[in-house]
């Protein structure tokens, strides 16, 4: 009877694993580079909708609404991707632990992660106000569209 764990010898388990780890931290830089993409198409949206209304001069009620949908599903997306990065830097760390060097668990240490919290701020938790930037700017205007052109009526 065979008492191991795994029936491949451990040199070929660390082929394995170290092939595993790069796959992974491949596919999280695709992640990345997904998410950057779809921030800058939300990003290009709202700017065209908002150049729009000052082209015209005017925000109605149905662009308001437009413009705040569209920074919502924006907002839900950075969350989403956050979420799923999170997870899987998470996956990287514990395969880490059975390589000869943390990297990325190091990396954070160096960015003070465990002890200070405002030494890194990450760019999920800035990139999430964005899209309420835009929506403060929807209100603003549509908000000042109504009580300026409403005095003049």
């Amino acid at each position: 009877m065979n008492n191991q764990l795994f029936n491949i010898n451990i040199n070929e388990f660390d082929k394995i694993l170290l092939e595993q780890y790069k796959l992974h931290i491949e596919l999280t830089d695709r992640i990345s580079q997904r998410r950057y993409i779809i921030n800058t198409s939300f990003m290009t949206l709202n700017t065209a909708l908002l150049s729009g209304t000052y082209w015209f001069h005017d925000i109605n009620f149905g662009i308001l609404v437009i413009g705040i949908l569209i920074s919502l599903v924006w907002y839900i997306s950075i969350n989403s991707y956050r979420q799923l990065n999170s997870a899987k830097f998470k996956i990287i760390h514990e395969i880490e632990k059975k390589l000869s060097a943390n990297l990325f668990n190091y990396e954070w240490q160096l960015l003070g992660r465990e002890k200070e919290k405002m030494k890194y701020w990450s760019i999920s938790k800035l990139e999430q106000y964005i899209p309420f930037i835009f929506i403060m700017i929807y209100l603003i205007i549509y908000l000042g569209n109504y009580f300026y052109i409403g005095r003049l009526s």
